[in-house]
C-alpha cells in the first residue's frame, strides 16, 4: 500500500483486514481450525489440512497487555509458532504480551537456509513498524 499518510496506511489496511475476515475462505479455515481441528484425530487431519497451495503462513494472536505470574514465577518472554502444515515454507508469528509484541519465525532451509537470513528478516520487519509507529505519532 503506498500511501503518504500514516492514518490513510492504517486505515486501507483495517478495511482489507475486514474484507479478509468477511470472506468465505476466511470463514471456511476459521472453522476448521477452531471446529474440525478439535474433533478430528491427528492423522485424519493430516489429509484434511495437507496443502500445497501456500508458501507462507502468518499467525497474529493478542495476548494479555499485563504480565502473568503462575506459582510466583513471572512469564518475561512469550513465543508461539504455527505448525508447518503440507507444503508451507515459511512461518511467521506475532504475538502480543504484556504491551509488547513478541514475534517468531521459522523456514524450511529451501526457502531462508540460515537463521541470519530469518534474524535479518525479523529485524527488517521489526524496523518497518518503528517507523510506521513514528509516522502515526506525529
Amino acid at each position: 500500500i503506498d500511501i503518504n499518510q500514516a492514518n490513510d496506511r492504517v486505515d486501507k489496511v483495517k478495511m482489507y483486514s475486514d474484507m479478509v475476515v468477511a470472506s468465505p475462505d476466511y470463514q471456511i479455515n476459521y472453522f476448521m481450525m477452531s471446529v474440525v481441528a478439535a474433533i478430528f484425530p491427528d492423522f485424519i487431519l493430516r489429509v484434511i489440512l495437507n496443502s500445497k497451495h501456500a508458501t507462507m503462513a502468518v499467525s497474529n494472536l493478542p495476548g494479555p497487555n499485563f504480565t502473568i505470574k503462575i506459582n510466583g514465577l513471572i512469564f518475561n518472554s512469550v513465543g508461539f509458532f504455527i505448525p508447518n502444515i503440507g507444503q508451507t515454507a515459511v512461518g511467521l508469528t506475532i504475538l502480543s504480551y504484556d504491551n509488547k509484541l513478541h514475534f517468531g519465525m521459522m523456514s524450511d532451509e529451501t526457502a531462508i537456509d540460515s537463521e541470519e537470513d530469518l534474524g535479518i528478516i525479523i529485524n527488517g520487519l521489526i524496523s518497518e513498524l518503528y517507523e510506521m509507529a513514528e509516522k502515526l505519532l506525529k
